[in-house]
C-alpha cells in the first residue's frame, strides 16, 4: 500500500497515511479531513498566507544545518556539564591539548553503565549520567573535527560479520522461544507481591 501526503483542509496540518483518504482520515489536530491530492494539498499551503510575500531567506534558511531540530533541554543540561569541566580544566582546554579516545570512550561508558544499572544522577554534578556520556562524546567528536584527537583504538576488528554471525543466534532463540518470559524491570518491582517459595511447594 502506497504512503501518500495529506493536508488538513481546515487548518494545513500535514501527514502521512497508508490508509484510503476519505472521510475515516481525521486530523488530528482539528478532527477535519485530510485532502489527499498531492496538488490541491500544495495549492491550499500556499494560500493559506497571502498577507506577504514568502520571504526569499525562507527557501534558503531551511536547507541550513538547524538547531531547531536539538531538544534545547538536552542542550542546557549540557551546557552545564561542560561548565563543570570549564571550572575544572578551562574552557575548551581539550582543543588546546588534545584528547585520546580511549580515555572518553571509557568515561562515556562508564556514565551509561550507571545509568543502566539503575543510579540515574552522577554524584559529582547531580546532572544525569545520560547527560554526561553525552559531554564525553561532544568533547570526543569535536577533537575528530578539530584533528585533535589521539587514535588509541584497537587495531580495527570485523564487527559486522561478528554482529551477522550473532544476529543469526539471536534469529535462532527467537525461534526456540517464540513465547518469551516477561523481563523484570526495576519500575514494575513490588517487594511485596512476591513471596519466596517454601520448602513444601517444592515436594511432588
Amino acid at each position: 500500500m502506497e504512503l501518500r501526503n495529506v493536508i488538513c483542509e481546515k487548518c494545513g496540518d500535514y501527514g502521512e497515511t497508508y490508509l484510503p483518504v476519505g472521510k475515516d482520515v481525521k486530523c488530528v489536530r482539528c478532527g477535519a479531513n485530510m485532502v489527499p491530492d498531492v496538488k490541491q494539498a500544495e495549492h491550499y499551503a500556499q494560500s493559506l498566507d497571502t498577507s506577504k510575500p514568502t520571504n526569499p531567506k525562507d527557501a534558503v534558511g531551511t536547507r541550513k544545518p538547524p538547531a531547531s531540530c536539538v531538544p534545547q533541554t538536552v542542550m542546557a543540561e549540557v551546557g552545564v556539564g561542560m561548565l563543570e569541566g570549564a571550572r575544572k580544566y578551562g574552557r575548551h582546554n581539550f582543543r588546546e591539548i588534545g584528547v585520546r579516545a580511549s580515555v572518553y570512550y571509557d568515561a562515556m561508558r562508564r556514565h551509561m553503565d550507571y545509568w543502566w544499572e539503575g543510579e540515574d544522577t552522577d554524584p559529582d554534578s547531580g546532572l544525569s549520567h545520560v547527560t554526561k556520556a553525552i559531554c564525553c562524546l561532544v568533547v570526543l567528536r569535536d577533537a575528530l573535527i578539530q584533528n585533535k584527537l589521539t587514535d588509541d583504538r584497537p587495531p580495527k576488528a570485523d564487527v559486522a560479520s561478528h554482529r551477522a554471525e550473532m544476529q543469526r543466534l539471536v534469529n535462532d532463540l527467537f525461534e526456540r522461544y517464540p513465547q518469551a518470559a516477561e523481563a523484570f524491570v526495576e519500575k514494575h518491582l513490588d517487594p511485596h507481591a512476591f513471596e519466596p517459595p517454601t520448602f513444601a511447594q517444592h515436594l511432588p
